[in-house]
C-alpha cells in the first residue's frame, strides 16, 4: 500500500464517516465525490492500517543486542559461512 499525505488521510477519514454516517450509499461512490483512492479506502474500512503505523526498518539495536548480532556474524564467518546484507538484516529483525 502506498503512503499517503496527512491530507489523502484526511480525505479517507471524511469518507469513512460519510459511508459509516449514511451521507454516501457507499465506498465507491464516497471515493468518487471526494476524490480519494477507492483501495486505501476500502482497506482502511476493513481495518488496515498504513505503512505509518508498522514502525519503520532502521531501528536502532541496544549494545546487548549489536553484541549478539556481532557473535552471530562472527559464528558464520568462522564456518566459512559466507554473510549475505539479506540474513543479517533478519537476525537483526528476529532480535528486536
Amino acid at each position: 500500500m502506498p503512503t499517503i499525505t496527512p491530507e489523502e488521510e484526511a480525505l479517507i477519514q471524511r469518507a469513512l464517516k460519510g459511508v459509516r454516517d449514511g451521507k454516501y450509499p457507499n465506498f465507491a461512490f464516497a471515493a468518487r465525490q471526494l476524490r480519494c483512492n477507492y483501495d486505501v479506502l476500502r482497506a482502511r474500512a476493513k481495518g488496515i492500517q498504513g505503512n505509518w503505523s508498522k514502525g519503520g526498518k532502521n531501528k536502532r539495536l541496544v549494545d546487548e543486542e549489536e553484541a549478539t548480532l556481532v557473535r552471530y556474524c562472527e559464528r558464520r564467518i568462522l564456518v566459512n559461512d559466507p554473510l549475505e546484507r539479506e540474513h543479517i538484516i533478519a537476525a537483526a529483525n528476529s532480535i528486536l
